[in-house]
């Protein structure tokens, strides 16, 4: 894959910028929950949990550890470092023709546009009718918005992006 990301800034990770989450902690204590039932191997709660401090984050964690968790993520600029560095990622899962990681790619890549208070993006990444082959058409159309680069310089992504086959033929799944 053609390296075109720069820098990925993680540096906004690690000095926190200053636009706080628009979801408060009762928000995304609920949307976890109600997401459970979508999210069957709880890709998605990673995302929440990260933004999750005691008390409201009591109920996902052993007693032994209740009043003690502080969320890692705080702020809608590291939320947004985080799902840049992830969606370089998950557009290598899309290349290795990897599924289940694909899928858990999207799922939460639009877990970090919810949080951000991005709804439109959170439901785009995840549509059904964008995601095959790998989440490709979804990851792209994603990277659009965000105006984030993505590996256009690829002659098999640039198929499945468009929905296609990596190659005509592809035994690995573009098929399917």
């Amino acid at each position: 894959m053609a390296d075109n990301w720069g820098e990925v800034p993680t540096d906004n990770y690690e000095n926190p910028g200053n636009t706080p989450l628009p979801r408060t902690q009762k928000e995304i204590a609920a949307h976890w929950n109600e997401r459970t039932k979508q999210d069957v191997f709880g890709f998605e709660g990673e995302v929440y949990f990260g933004a999750l401090s005691s008390p409201a984050a009591d109920s996902f964690i052993k007693d032994e550890y209740k009043g003690t968790h502080e969320a890692s993520v705080t702020s809608v600029e590291q939320a947004l470092s985080l799902a840049k560095d992830y969606c370089r990622f998950a557009w290598g899962k899309v290349i290795d023709h990897r599924g289940l990681s694909a899928g858990r790619s999207v799922m939460k890549l639009s877990a970090w546009m919810w949080l951000i208070g991005r709804d439109d993006l959170a439901e785009l990444v995840v549509r059904e009718d964008l995601y095959a082959p790998y989440g490709a058409p979804a990851l792209k159309a994603l990277c659009f918005e965000l105006g984030w680069p993505w590996p256009e310089d690829d002659p098999a992504v640039r198929r499945m992006v468009s929905g296609d086959p990596c190659r005509p033929g592809c035994e690995e799944g573009c098929n399917s």
